[in-house]
């Protein structure tokens, strides 16, 4: 479980600290203010992380320094989609009235330029998670020519068990079913303008049927197909659609049903494959995006039902729709621990709290006042 993440410096966080519910943490925050790049953050760590401590063996080394130019910073840099340290960092810290000094050369060349104008800046993530009774806490730092990893842990153990870092799945804000096919072998040979969380997510969606998944799982399987009326499976490097009124041996390409239903399909996948399962964390970036309300009561139903079975989940969100839906669920099922609320605004700390209401202003209950002042004054 990842109780808090403390960061400095680091993509559009200045400096912020968020203390996460084991069960559901609910995001909020206007375009740019880092919604999706907090997601990314955690992913980032426990990913990079878990790659550190597999090349050690079982466990990694209280301390671990690489060069700016490593190679295995790559699978960080991958998840951010950039090529260097440089573009990691919060460059709004750094004065704009700084003085840049050097050499012609230095100063022509946009890699050098990069160096001389960021200096000494430093960024920072501080990580906690936690198994059973006993805490860690996973430490990066970083500049433009290097970065820093350490841990900690409760018991003054500087060896950690691959365990403590939990399995994380990244569910985009768009469908990636269309895409799979082919995908996986199309990156090997190409750049492609993805982040490497689609391959991770693509590779997942590839997943064949685990056996053993819980009854409560079964449950969320059974209603989530019976909302797009049929299945989805792959076949053949591709996916197909049954619905439950089709001939047998009659299905549809994947292409040929609403991004909605894909979207549902994706989430089919990850749960049968046994990705996601008890144990593991999901981080979805706006659930809502190209769902009716019909299919956003579904999908905050699911998104509760998740979080009772020891999977801890983060949704990112603008829809009002969906952060009304699930707080009248939390209710209905006098839910009150586990749960966190966070609103981000770019530039400001985040605001966060047990519940919506220990939150001011948020952006979206500010909007959707004025909209209905307007209209109020339309009618008049």
């Amino acid at each position: 479980m990842i109780n808090k993440l403390g960061i400095k410096n680091f993509t559009v966080f200045k400096k912020a600290c968020f203390d996460f519910g084991p069960n559901l943490n609910i995001i909020v925050g206007n375009n740019g203010s880092g919604k999706t790049l907090l997601l990314k953050t955690i992913y980032a760590m426990s990913k990079f992380m878990r790659e550190l401590q597999k090349k050690d063996g079982a466990h990694f080394e209280h301390k671990y320094i690489v060069s700016a130019s490593n190679e295995k910073l790559k699978s960080l840099f991958s998840v951010f989609n950039v090529s260097d340290l440089g573009d990691l960092l919060n460059w709004d810290t750094v004065s704009h009235d700084k003085k840049i000094t050097g050499s012609v050369a230095e100063l022509s060349n946009p890699e050098s330029l990069k160096k001389l104008f960021l200096g000494k800046l430093e960024a920072s993530l501080d990580m906690c998670t936690s198994v059973g009774d006993n805490a860690y806490d996973y430490q990066a730092r970083f500049s433009i020519e290097r970065a820093c990893f350490s841990n900690k842990s409760s018991k003054n153990d500087c060896l950690y068990p691959l365990q403590a870092l939990p399995k994380c799945v990244f569910f985009p804000c768009r469908e990636l079913l269309t895409i799979f096919p082919h995908y996986l072998a199309l990156r090997q040979e190409y750049i492609l303008p993805y982040d490497s969380t689609y391959d991770d997510t693509i590779g997942k969606l590839g997943m064949p049927k685990r056996n053993g998944l819980s009854m409560r799982l079964k449950s969320i399987i059974s209603s989530l197909e019976k909302a797009i009326n049929g299945t989805i499976f792959l076949k053949n490097e591709h996916f197909y659609y049954h619905g439950e009124n089709m001939p047998v041996g009659l299905n549809w390409e994947i292409d040929m049903i609403a991004e909605g239903w894909r979207k549902i399909g994706m989430l089919l996948q990850l749960i049968m494959g046994g990705s996601l399962r008890e144990g593991s964390v999901l981080l979805w970036d706006e659930p809502e995006a190209n769902l009716n309300p019909l299919l956003i009561k579904l999908i905050a139903l699911t998104i509760v039902e998740l979080s009772k079975l020891d999977i801890q989940v983060f949704i990112t969100t603008q829809s009002l729709f969906l952060l009304n839906e699930l707080e009248i669920l939390l209710a209905k099922q006098k839910i009150k621990e586990g749960v966190r609320f966070f609103d981000l605004r770019q530039g400001k700390a985040p605001q966060q709290g047990n519940t919506r209401s220990a939150l001011k202003n948020i952006l979206l209950l500010d909007e959707e006042m004025k909209q209905s002042d307007r209209y109020m004054d339309e009618e008049v």
